[in-house]
């Protein structure tokens, strides 16, 4: 839903901008946290997502064949990165409710 309120904005703002820090410090990335939709676009490909939970977890939970996550634009690439995302975040304790899908980063 739409933000109504400029206080509602600029917490949302700060949030973005927050987040953003924590994941420069965690995986050398830089997110564009200008607005909510630049901030998904670069969550949407699954390769950050993976990053992040690679840095989180400090052991392996990737598939033995190491290639994941894979790079590029394309949804079913994306698909594949949430896949394997959301199966590793299982595996370190986030149960379902807590996850996202990949429609949630808004492409």
């Amino acid at each position: 839903p739409p933000l109504t309120s400029v206080a509602e904005m600029e917490a949302n703002r700060v949030r973005r901008a927050m987040l953003g820090d924590w994941v420069f410090a965690t995986t050398g990335h830089r997110l564009e946290n200008g607005s909510d939709e630049g901030f998904c676009e670069g969550l949407w490909d699954g390769v950050l997502l993976c990053q992040l939970l690679t840095a989180l977890s400090r052991s392996s939970h990737w598939p033995a064949d190491a290639s994941l996550p894979l790079h590029g634009q394309s949804t079913v690439i994306a698909s594949k990165n949430h896949t394997l995302f959301v199966g590793a975040a299982m595996q370190v304790g986030l149960k379902p409710g807590d996850l996202f899908a990949l429609e949630d980063l808004g492409r």
